[in-house]
């Protein structure tokens, strides 16, 4: 790309990370509801609230194994002093014919059949001498079940109770509330269709690695890893494999783009000669919302539309810069969340903890910078855990993003958070049991 000097001062393209964020999440709405089976829903963002098909459980039913008793006849009952009942029946689970149960009388019964008509409490076999005196009969030796033990039918939901709200992202705890309440198919948002495009001569994949391996080109990183981040977020990536440093070779892999929702470009995004990424997305009518954000690495990173192959509404294009390292946190900080957000999800955005720096985090204090880190569990007698690098910080390398389990944050404005000192961490991977407020630009 021809070099543009007067780019480089034009501060209002170069955005905090928080207005960059809120650009790129302001501009779109959730995709359109989906019918899904409920086997199909898992990771998917629930469209509208879910409401019970049926009452759960749909009678009262016993909490226990035990006999089915009323309350009146156990008065007084003790080891010294039991009460005999009639056993007139058993009650199991899934049965439709009941005995009722009158006075001087008592039904076999077990966990989670329905209770009889006439009794209103199980008393549990521990209290009993489980039939083992006279045939038919029971003694009951205490009277501290009288009344309970019963589950009452709705307890758990009613028929057109609201079981679950609109925005929940479906796990394997909702999908057994979805399944007790008869929610199948699942009303869900879209997944976002996201297609990558990777750009550079140098670039084979990895049915090309003898070239990596004959010293000729080197691996495209970046693709398979944002294919992977795009699925973690719950998108559909669509890898084209790396376009040449060639206008026409570049087009002909956006024109994969016609259906889809969000486009992600990696590499071409610098002032270098052949980083033609953005002449031609300009030559092609881009509308630009940004072009760098106040940020290390990935400080350049673009956001803005591209008229839709065949017609219809602005694509939506994410464009990354080409370093591996820069590529992965820049799509973990605004990828992620948009492909989130994109997906119904009212809480997009990655959680954030607080953490003790185990060594210096330096930065650029005009820059927010994100340090790649591992996680160790608190020390004695301090609740925050600590953190450290994951390797070494270019952004040309790649050995440390396997191991980072977040982004240490240095805010704009703070040369260093130096060792021992509270420090904000983005989380990468999931940890029960983290909520905190997004992390800030500035101190």
């Amino acid at each position: 790309m021809t070099d543009r000097p007067e780019f480089e001062q034009r501060d209002a393209d170069w955005l905090g990370v928080h207005e960059a964020l809120e650009r790129i999440l302001g501009r779109h709405a959730p995709l359109p509801a989906v019918a899904v089976p409920l086997g199909e829903a898992l990771g998917r963002t629930l469209a509208e609230a879910a409401i019970a098909r049926a009452r759960l459980p749909p009678w009262d039913n016993s909490a226990m194994d035990g006999y089915a008793v009323r309350s009146a006849d156990l008065a007084g009952a003790s080891e010294t002093a039991p009460v005999e009942l009639e056993v007139i029946g058993v009650a199991r689970a899934g049965a439709s014919e009941l005995p009722e149960v009158g006075p001087g009388q008592a039904c076999r019964i077990m966990t989670g059949a329905p209770l009889p008509p006439g009794a209103d409490g199980v008393t549990r076999v521990e209290y009993t001498d489980g039939e083992s005196g006279r045939e038919g009969w029971v003694r009951i030796h205490s009277e501290g079940d009288a009344g309970r033990n019963v589950r009452p039918g709705g307890q758990d939901m009613e028929r057109g109770d609201a079981v679950a709200p609109a925005g929940v992202r479906i796990d394997s705890g909702w999908t057994a509330l979805l399944a007790a309440a008869g929610v199948d198919p699942v009303p869900v948002h879209r997944a976002p269709e996201v297609l990558i495009v990777t750009g550079g001569d140098e670039l084979r994949s990895l049915d090309a690695f003898h070239d990596v391996v004959e010293g000729r080109a080197i691996p495209d990183t970046n693709a398979p890893m944002l294919a992977a981040a795009v699925r973690a977020a719950g998108g559909r990536p669509r890898v084209t494999g790396p376009a040449r440093d060639d206008a026409a070779d570049l087009r002909r892999h956006l024109a994969q783009a016609r259906d889809a929702d969000l486009v992600v470009t990696v590499g071409g995004a610098s002032m270098g000669e052949a980083d033609l990424l953005k002449r031609t997305f300009e030559e092609d009518g881009l509308e630009v919302d940004f072009w760098r954000v106040r940020m290390r690495p990935g400080s350049p990173m673009a956001f803005g539309h591209l008229p839709r192959p065949g017609g219809g509404p602005p694509l939506p294009l994410l464009s990354l810069p080409g370093n591996p390292a820069s590529a992965f946190v820049t799509f973990q900080l605004f990828g992620h969340p948009l492909v989130r957000h994109l997906s119904g999800d009212p809480r997009p955005h990655r959680p954030v903890i607080a953490a003790r720096a185990g060594e210096r985090l330096g930065s650029t204090p005009r820059l927010c910078h994100f340090h790649r880190v591992v996680i160790d569990p608190a020390a004695p007698h301090d609740p925050l855990p600590t953190v450290r690098l994951a390797g070494h910080a270019g952004s040309g390398l790649v050995h440390s993003l396997g191991p980072a389990a977040g982004l240490a944050v240095v805010p704009e404005g703070v040369a260093a958070i130096e060792q021992g000192e509270r420090v904000e961490v983005v989380l990468l991977r999931d940890t029960p049991g983290t909520h905190a407020p997004a992390f800030s630009d500035a101190r």
